[in-house]
């Protein structure tokens, strides 16, 4: 798009008075933003800072932000380019907050308020329910509060706090600063229901006095109404029973009558007057639950000054309303008022906005892409504004799409435009593209049979080969049928990797379409801000973590058996739960019992074993170590690291690991060393299904597939989309207590009865699932205006029969199949691929159709069609494995990038070749012909290697071997001379502390926190630093951030990365894979990369480019390959001493370079590879103390290891590198 459409320039253009802009998906509406306030400021001369434009991201407010001032410099315009940072671009609660931070004291609010993560709003939130549950359940009087106790007794403390916390949300959405429920307003009171039964019982009783006599149903009938009569002239309501009992069949014609009809209505009014008179009761029980609630939260939030998102925005209104200066000066300072995604505001942000509206507001917004409800946006605000913005003449339409092929865009248009979407407003092609060779939207169908019983056992078998178990057969099909249909886009040149995105309503299945992908070799990257703690390795070490602070915890210890971190079989957890359920021993008991060894497996004995030593002396040294270090020390013990890396996406695996290590030690940061509560918090995590991302593959410019959500996809485009899991039914989204306007309905819950909508509960869940099932049509038109190219529709469902029934839990292909022809599920079977052409007036529907079905499976699936009854099965097979071909495709079943997973136990993958062999050809013993390379090699003394351990090597190879080969723990052998060892603190903890401030350095703003602080640092690595060390400390990193030009580096950086985990796989099959972290990675504007490495050490008066020399090359030539190995251009390595700030030791290196330190490294490493372990030739005291040999295996005595040397006070390197 090289100019600006006449809709684009209109909507430009038109900058006086209010403006409404509907936008079509893909019609440029980001730059009519742009250029409305480049226009502002260029033409109509409003200052920056006289502009609003408020965004629904902080990304999209960044976004535009850049935008406008690229734009603005490419005008020649650099001082108003400069000057755009004034502009208040920025989310609603951005806005929100700097305002309130400007009028704290006149707002009510403590001027250092923070707004709180919505992690620590959730605890909050919890702990105040409880607390307000508590005081309603408790004695009045000295007597229970029957009423209370009931209601929470049917309803549950889940449920009941659900649905308050539910409504407390939706009314501060809707403006209300202290929530209350609206009166309860009965749909009639019991007096009025009972008169009514009474005129209807007497009118039909008269119409029956003249029917025929008799007859078996109408006696029946009339002696149910003397019953009527009877209950009727009780001196109480009738009760429920006796109401139930008031039914006849009406099979005559004298009972089909209006009169009659009138008088089983009139019962059931009746039975909802008497539902409405104990929802009231409920009511007030609710609505006291409600404000307890809320005035425990309100007053959680002020004992820590905190404040909460919906917070910022009512403390802002009421602002806003109550302080008409305030407002005013507010109003008068922005001369144009801009708003993005209009349409997922709610009326609390719309009042808002109309507190600084002087009819100068832009709103731009999407009816077709509110997607939010969950979040409380209110697309009839939207729609409202259009209609009002439209009357005055100030309303204009973008319809024109930049992004999509005009093909896709008529399939939409026709199939799922107009006709499911009222008020539709066509996409119009803005772009011309290449014909494609068929349909460029597709939809691959599979048949609900895979479920069946009778499916072929062994189609089932190599179906489900290599896939998560515990899935459906119809999911594995429907997964690896999107896989392969990906696969033979990218085989064929119509798109690469990176261009292909699967989108899905919801993440549960995410993990099954990403494991079909990875077998089909690609690599993956799952997003979409969804999911991380759900992932395979953050189950495993949280599981790990839960049974090493409570071993009895059977969740987490079989959680924990079935992982790598100690690898038992299935058969193995099966043995467990067997000799547990013996006797009632407990599962902890079970793993230590001689019962339970003479029933495992030699393998699974062993495994067994291994990990009760090495849990043992984990669980007794606990106490000692962060929550970080005790993940960090599991997985390097157990080769956990390995395990993850050689599974398909490994590296993505491992980076999830290591953001866990992250997120351990945060919490412990802000918590204290609390393993039990971090286990609560992952758990808390997972339940509230909070947005918390995969770790990002750091250094890899690897191409991948990714998978979101549709949700997480807004806003992005992808040349192919893959919509998936079509299939899945909906939920209704009518919950317990809903409240609209002045209206409020509820279930009444009972014990023994069945829950029953009163007051006005069925007339607003209707209105609530009509509008959810509005959203859904809109959250998957936004997901079909994602392609640009290719659009991939794909569901589960049944084959043969027609579509399934629309309805408020049907699942989309309900409404998205029929507009494709109600017969074409008949069809299929005799037509498992099939073009659909048709215009039915709302324009050409083109769609491709393929059928994935048991009998189809060679076709679709790839996989072998089941052979004839009789023949024999052949379970192994003579061939070789299949060679990969030249550019990288397999010519084999698979393409998987890792070894083919052998068996899941648990949820936890195991793959085949991970076992170390006995091949070791010192001993003279040689691999079996024709086993596989990787399973014939003989494996490395340890899995990976870092510049720590390749070090550690250097100082002592004896002690290498003990502590990282064969895993014995650090001695606790007293040292002779300790006592005499020098006072003070240990240079390894100062290292530590220091290293700590500096990670956590912001280095735009740079400061050193207060003595106190670094002394209650120390605590973290065992230290106590007194008042002088810490302010030693303290002056050290004082100086150094004054004077080192380092800063300033860091500071004018594009991007800044500390503690930046690496890996490098093996360059060649001799070669270690080497991991660990960058003290700091930063990106610099000339497009080259900074590495700087702090170094604490004491020189001594040495010259810092020697003691580099000396103790350091290693460490920046492993540094240089793993940037460079990235695919960096170039790299500088620095080495940044704190005693000499104004010295900076560093060193380029370039891809030219690459393959010399690759052969530095090796050669480096090879002492390892070898198998050589010398001992230290100087055994000291510095060196020796912990060692697992010391005083019995190593050669030296102990005079000799307690020894103190001069020359080995201060060791190379300061004990602080973060190398894994």
């Amino acid at each position: 798009m090289t100019a600006f459409t006449p809709e684009q320039q209109a909507a430009i253009g038109q900058r006086q008075g209010p403006l409404l802009l509907s936008a079509n998906a893909g019609s440029g509406k980001t730059t009519v933003l742009v250029e409305r306030l480049v226009a502002a400021v260029l033409e109509d001369g409003i200052a920056p800072a006289r502009l609003l434009a408020i965004t629904f991201t902080d990304k999209a407010a960044g976004e535009l932000r850049s935008r406008v001032r690229a734009r603005l410099a490419a005008a020649g315009q650099r001082a108003a380019a400069r000057d755009i940072e004034r502009a208040q671009i920025s989310t609603i609660h951005g806005f929100c907050s700097g305002v309130l931070r400007a009028h704290a004291v006149t707002a009510g609010l403590d001027p250092g308020f923070s707004v709180l993560p919505t992690s620590t709003a959730r605890a909050l939130r919890q702990r105040a329910f409880d607390a307000a549950l508590a005081d309603a359940l408790a004695d009045v009087g000295g007597a229970p509060r029957a009423d209370a106790l009931d209601l929470a007794a049917a309803w549950g403390p889940d449920r009941l706090r659900d649905a308050i916390l539910g409504v407390h949300d939706a009314l501060r959405s809707q403006g209300q600063t202290a929530p209350r429920l609206p009166p309860c307003v009965p749909r009639r009171t019991v007096a009025e229901a009972l008169q009514g039964l009474r005129m209807s019982t007497e009118t039909f009783a008269g119409e029956l006095r003249g029917a025929r006599t008799g007859q078996p149903s109408l006696d029946a009938a009339r002696a149910v109404l003397a019953d009527c009569f009877a209950l009727l002239e009780g001196a109480s309501a009738p009760g429920r029973e006796a109401l139930a009992a008031l039914r006849f069949e009406r099979r005559v014609p004298e009972l089909k009558t209006d009169a009659c009809q009138e008088w089983a209505d009139a019962v059931v009014r009746v039975g909802e007057a008497l539902d409405d008179r104990e929802a009231c009761a409920d009511h007030a029980l609710l609505d006291e639950l409600l404000c307890a609630f809320a005035a425990a939260y309100a007053a959680g939030k002020r004992s820590s000054s905190g404040l909460d998102y919906d917070d910022l925005e009512l403390f802002t209104r009421d602002l806003l309303r109550d302080e008409p200066a305030v407002a005013q000066g507010y109003a008068e300072r922005f001369e144009r008022i801009m708003v993005d995604e209009f349409q997922d505001t709610n009326r609390l942000q719309l009042e808002l906005i109309g507190h600084l509206d002087r009819a100068n507001v832009f709103l731009v917004g999407d009816e077709l892409q509110s997607i939010y409800g969950f979040r409380h946006a209110d697309v009839s605000l939207f729609r409202e504004q259009r209609v009002s913005h439209g009357a005055r003449g100030q309303a204009r339409v973008l319809a024109t799409n930049w992004r999509s092929h005009h093909e896709l865009l008529e399939t939409i248009n026709g199939a799922w435009g107009a006709a499911v979407h009222p008020g539709y407003v066509p996409l119009v092609a803005g772009r011309s593209g290449r014909p494609g060779d068929g349909p460029r939207t597709e939809l691959l169908i599979t048949a609900a049979a895979w479920d069946d019983p009778d499916v072929d056992p062994r189609l089932a078998a190599e179906l489900a080969e290599g896939m998560p178990t515990g899935v459906k057969g119809s999911k594995l099909a429907e997964a690896r049928a999107i896989a392969r249909r990906v696969r033979t886009l990218v085989d064929a040149g119509q798109c690469s990797e990176s261009d292909v995105v699967v989108l899905v309503r919801a993440a549960t299945d995410l993990h099954v379409f990403e494991r079909a992908l990875e077998r089909e070799g690609f690599a993956t990257l799952a997003g979409g801000g969804r999911g991380y703690w759900l992932r395979q390795p953050v189950q495993d070490l949280t599981s790990y973590l839960g049974a090493l602070v409570n071993p009895r915890d059977e969740r987490a210890l079989f959680g924990t058996l079935a992982s790598p971190l100690c690898g038992l079989s299935s058969d193995g957890l099966a043995h467990v739960a067997a000799v547990a359920r013996e006797g009632s021993r407990g599962a902890w008991q079970a793993v230590r019992s001689v019962v339970l060894a003479r029933r495992l497996s030699a393998a699974d004995a062993a495994a067994l074993e291994a990990f009760l030593v090495r849990f043992a002396v984990e669980r007794t040294a606990a106490p000692r170590y962060g929550l970080d270090e005790l993940i960090e020390r599991a997985v390097l013990q157990s080769g956990y690291d390995l395990h993850v890396l050689r599974l398909p996406g490994g590296r993505r695996r491992l980076a999830n690991v290591h953001k866990l290590l992250r997120l351990a030690a945060e919490y412990e940061a802000d918590h204290g060393r609390d393993v039990r509560g971090f286990i609560d918090h992952a758990t808390a995590e997972v339940e509230a299904d909070v947005r918390e991302a995969e770790a990002p593959v750091e250094l890899s410019g690897e191409p991948a597939i990714r998978l979101m959500t549709i949700h997480a996809a807004k806003g992005l485009e992808f040349g192919v989309v893959v919509v998936a899991d079509l299939g899945r039914k909906g939920r209704a989204e009518a919950r317990d207590l809903l409240v609209e306007d002045d209206r409020v309905g509820l279930r009444l819950v009972r014990l023994g009865r069945k829950p029953c909508g009163a007051l006005a509960h069925a007339e607003l869940a209707a209105r609530a699932n009509a509008a959810a099932a509005e959203e859904e049509r809109r959250i998957l038109h936004v997901a079909f205006t994602r392609a640009e190219e290719r659009l991939v529709l794909s569901g589960v469902v049944p084959v043969g029969d027609d579509w399934p029934k629309a309805g408020t839990t049907a699942c989309p292909l309900s409404w998205i199949g029929p507009r494709l022809g109600s017969g074409l599920l008949a069809r299929l079977p005799e037509e498992p691929a099939l073009t659909v052409d048709l215009d039915d007036g709302h324009g050409r529907v083109h769609v491709g159709v393929r059928l994935v079905a048991p009998e189809t499976a060679p076709a679709t699936l790839g996989l072998a069609a089941p052979p004839p009854p009789g023949a024999q099965l052949g379970l192994f097979t003579a061939e070789p494995y299949p060679a990969a071909a030249a550019n990288g495709s397999s010519a084999g079943r698979s393409r998987s990038a890792g070894p083919e997973p052998a068996r899941e136990a648990g949820g936890a993958l195991f793959a085949a070749g991970l076992t170390r062999t006995l091949t070791d050809p010192a001993a003279g013993l040689e691999a079996p012909a024709g086993l596989p390379a990787f399973l014939a090699a003989p494996p490395p003394p340890v899995p990976t290697l870092s510049y720590s351990s390749l070090s550690a090597h250097a100082r002592c190879g004896y002690r290498f071997y003990l502590e990282r080969v064969l895993r014995l723990p650090a001695s606790e052998l007293a040292s002779a001379v300790a006592a005499q060892a020098p006072a003070g603190l240990d240079p390894r903890a100062r290292g530590s502390i220091a290293h700590l401030v500096l990670e956590e350095l912001d280095f735009q703003r740079p400061e050193v926190p207060p003595v106190a602080t670094l002394r209650a640092m120390g605590a973290r690595f065992d230290a106590d630093p007194t008042q002088a060390e810490a302010a030693e400390i303290a002056a050290l990193l004082e100086r150094f951030l004054a004077a080192s030009p380092l800063i300033d580096r860091l500071r004018a950086a594009r991007r800044v990365r500390v503690e930046a985990a690496w890996v490098v796989p093996p360059a060649s099959p001799d070669a270690p894979l080497l991991n660990g972290f960058l003290d700091v990675l930063a990106d610099e504007e000339d497009g080259g990369s900074l590495v700087v490495d702090w170094k604490t050490d004491r020189l001594g008066g040495e010259d810092p480019a020697a003691a580099v020399e000396r103790s350091y090359a290693t460490q920046q030539a492993v540094y240089a390959l793993a940037v460079l190995t990235s695919g960096a251009p170039e790299v500088e390595v620095a080495h940044a001493f704190l005693e000499r700030p104004e010295v900076v030791v560093a060193e380029r290196f370039a891809q030219s370079d690459l393959p010399e330190l690759q052969a530095r490294v090796l050669a480096r490493a090879r002492p390892v590879l070898e198998r050589s372990f010398p001992v230290s030739s100087e055994p000291h005291i510095g060196l020796c103390t912990g060692c697992p040999g010391r005083g019995g295996l190593c050669s030296h005595p102990l005079e000799l290891t307690d020894r103190v040397l001069e020359a080995a006070a201060s060791p190379p390197g300061d004990g602080t590198s973060r190398s894994a």
